[in-house]
């Protein structure tokens, strides 16, 4: 356990100095290859392009059944057996 403590510490103090460092950094933005390339919507006539968009609710669902379905999953196979036998 203290191992695992020490070893996470150390990982997250890395990616804490790699964030800070790159979050000073300036990126310039590629340049066109052609002229039309760069197109600049306002958001109205960018969600227009998508159409109908689905409920947040389905939009999720192929994220969180597996996730549900795997905690159940897992809950079933302990040793009470707490769905029966």
């Amino acid at each position: 356990m203290p191992l695992g403590l020490l070893v996470s510490l150390v990982a997250a103090m890395a990616a804490l100095l790699f964030a800070s460092r790159l979050s000073h950094k300036e990126f310039a933005a590629l340049p066109a290859e052609r002229e039309d390339d760069i197109e600049v919507q306002n958001y109205d006539a960018l969600r227009a392009s998508y159409g109908k968009l689905p409920h947040p609710a389905l939009a999720f669902l192929p994220i969180g059944l597996p996730l549900v379905l795997i905690c159940l999953g897992s809950v079933a196979q302990l040793p009470g057996e707490p769905f029966g036998a």
